[in-house]
């Protein structure tokens, strides 16, 4: 186990930040992308972060966009992790909080460990968990990227390029009330099923 790889998340989870709460958090990963990665960072109107990397060993300038999100669920204060027998557990009354800082270390270590990339452009948003608040007020004018991963899934083998959704829509209709059928039941009101001649 990658020892360095546990630090940084213990040292992620230890950081309260409950959605809603999450700025400090957001000014400890803004810290971290611009010593590691020497990003340039951008905090929208909202709170999200927008890190912007520049490109290692290429000349591609396309960037690729890669969003993750800064908010757990409660509780989620004084969080305590312990490693015990290769398994990270927390070790009281509260979350854990590897969603999703368990997917900000794993990016953090691929981003350092890869030996080229092109621009990257990485999305923290706020208040995911309560209905994903920040993406829906990020400011978009910050992005420049056509193609992105959301970093935010429980197994590491697995891609998720398309899943379920759901949408409401209110509609209010103004007028009386009508269907082509009515009229055909008012004209033919006696209407009779079509009888077949008897066979000899």
């Amino acid at each position: 186990m990658n020892i360095e790889l546990v630090n940084t998340f213990f040292e992620m989870v230890q950081i309260s930040s409950e959605s809603g709460e999450e700025k400090e958090f957001i000014s400890y990963l803004e810290n971290l992308f611009t010593k590691k990665l020497q990003a340039k960072c951008i905090i929208d109107d909202y709170g999200n972060l927008i890190a912007k990397i520049p490109a290692k060993n290429t000349a591609r300038t396309e960037p690729i966009l890669f969003g993750v999100h800064a908010d757990t669920v409660r509780p989620g204060k004084d969080i305590e992790p312990v490693l015990e027998n290769g398994v990270i557990r927390s070790a009281g009354d509260t979350i854990l909080g590897a969603d999703d800082k368990a997917g900000i270390t794993e990016l953090l270590a691929a981003i350092e460990a890869a030996k080229r990339y092109p621009p990257l452009e990485i999305v923290v948003s706020r208040e995911e968990e309560i209905g994903l608040l920040g993406s829906k007020n990020l400011d978009a004018s910050f992005l420049n990227s056509k193609i992105g991963f959301v970093v935010d899934m429980d197994n590491l083998a697995d891609i998720v390029i398309g899943g379920p959704s759901y949408m409401t829509i209110d509609v209010d209709i103004i007028g009386k009330a009508a269907h082509a059928g009515w009229s055909r039941r008012r004209v033919y009101p006696q209407l009779k099923p079509r009888q077949t001649p008897s066979q000899s």
